[in-house]
């Protein structure tokens, strides 16, 4: 194996130590992404503020409207469950199973990240 060890400047010139330039970070990829991305996370809350502001804002046609200002609303209909539920049929069994299956799950999943990781090849980590 062989290193080298290199003393100075960074590559392209600069120096003087302290100069008033300034040096401008290389950015890989298109800079439209980086600019449409910074101004859609600065202007969505004000799209979104604006958007409800207009929400609120709307009103209903006038012959929906009653006499005293209101908008009459139909009411639905309250219905019965089908099946209640009481505390005598609650599944203990079944919830142990269900928690010790995703346990089991983890654990596979975590024996296969560490093949993937560790095994057979130089690791993410060093």
């Amino acid at each position: 194996m062989k290193g080298a060890v290199v003393v100075g400047g960074p590559p392209g010139g600069g120096g003087g130590g302290g100069g008033g330039g300034t040096q401008r970070l290389p950015v890989s990829g298109p800079r439209w992404l980086l600019t449409g991305s910074v101004l859609f996370a600065f202007f969505t809350p004000l799209l979104y503020t604006a958007a409800m502001r207009h929400r609120e804002s709307t009103r209903p046609p006038q012959d929906l409207v009653g006499e005293d200002g209101t908008v009459p609303v139909e009411e639905a209909t309250e219905a019965d469950p089908a099946v209640e539920l009481g505390h005598e049929e609650f599944d203990p069994t079944g919830t142990a199973a269900l928690v010790a299956f995703y346990f089991v799950l983890i654990a596979l999943l975590w024996v296969f990240m560490y093949f993937v990781e560790f095994l057979g090849r130089v690791s993410v980590i060093g």
